[in-house]
């Protein structure tokens, strides 16, 4: 569902006509967007299935031993830290230690080493020891915080959608071209030096690029970043940084985000009663995405019980491993 059919169906079950003044287009994202963030993140980050896991490289300067992590990381959103400790990029994991055994690693004041932990204070991380310059990069592995669902776009609903991509030059040329919208619904032109996301508009809505910076000519826009644009496909859809038309969800689950917010809806009006139904639904819902999420070897062999036969007579089932 986009965001005017996620809106329409949050008034069908939470019974609200169309003109309500109290519960307009505007009030009813930002509920859609508030039980996005409350359903949805801890259970996806809890997983660690890697849907919503983003990349970061970031260059190491010696003697800076603290890196913010991205801004638009969930909280506790770390997956993975690596480092490369030359050009070659030959990257290599990074153990995470806690406060407690973080002195372990840490030299006197003023001197430096080779990073060998990390430790997490706040929102940064911090490399232990502090580098001494020859560790080169950081990759970050990261789940990313899920764009906001605004108002749509102004027509044509070609806007933004991508007719053609060139890898080499690193650009994307639209239908039409997109436009920021504000919290208001208000429409604004994109320049030269702002930030896009390209979104898959079906399946899975998954990120292909995240924060890019760009410049822009007519429909044509080119990514001056370094994003990987290996995956972006022609009908995929550009949208200002940490905007979107979709819950970032797959389409079978879209349905649920309506449901949560008319719940909320109902029992700001008075009206609990009239969401039991929609409570259980949206449980069973939730249970069947966390178990989707859940971790799961595919290639394991399967156990199989077999019959223990001896001396002519079965006896009871054993637990026995094929092949």
């Amino acid at each position: 569902m986009n965001q005017t059919e996620l809106i329409t169906r949050a008034r069908i079950a939470a019974y609200l006509e169309t003109a309500n003044v109290d519960f307009t287009d505007a009030v009813i994202l930002q509920e859609l967007n508030d039980q996005m963030s409350q359903l949805y993140e801890a259970t996806i980050t809890k997983s660690r299935q890697g849907y919503w896991l983003k990349q970061l490289l970031v260059p190491i300067v010696a003697g800076q031993d603290r890196y913010r992590m991205p801004y638009r990381s969930c909280i506790g959103g770390l997956e993975r830290l690596e480092i490369a400790y030359d050009s070659t990029l030959d990257w290599q994991p990074l153990d995470l230690v806690d406060e407690k055994l973080a002195i372990n690693y840490e030299l006197q004041t003023g001197q430096r080493g080779q990073v060998v932990r990390y430790c997490m204070r706040g929102d940064q991380i911090n490399l232990l020891p502090d580098p001494d310059g020859s560790s080169f990069a950081l990759r970050l592995n990261y789940y990313i915080r899920p764009g906001r669902i605004v108002a749509a776009q102004s027509t044509p609903t070609t806007a933004g959608v991508i007719t053609s991509i060139n890898l080499g030059a690193r650009t994307v040329t639209m239908a039409a071209v997109p436009q920021s919208v504000d919290t208001t619904g208000v429409l604004s032109t994109i320049f030269t030096g702002a930030l896009i996301d390209i979104i898959a508009p079906t399946g899975w809505h998954e990120l292909q690029v995240v924060s890019e910076p760009i410049s822009v000519s007519g429909t044509t826009y080119t990514l001056t970043g370094t994003s990987d644009m290996s995956t972006v496909q022609v009908g995929d859809v550009v949208r200002i940084a940490e905007q979107t038309d979709w819950p970032a969800l797959p389409d079978d689950f879209h349905r649920s985000i309506a449901d949560a917010a008319a719940i909320s809806i109902l029992r700001t009006r008075g009206m609990s009663d009239r969401s039991g139904e929609l409570r259980t639904k949206l449980g069973e819902t939730l249970a069947s995405f966390a178990d989707m999420m859940s971790p799961r070897v595919q290639a394991s062999a399967p156990i199989i019980v077999a019959p223990n036969m001896y001396r002519g007579q079965r006896r009871g089932g054993m637990l026995v491993k094929y092949p």
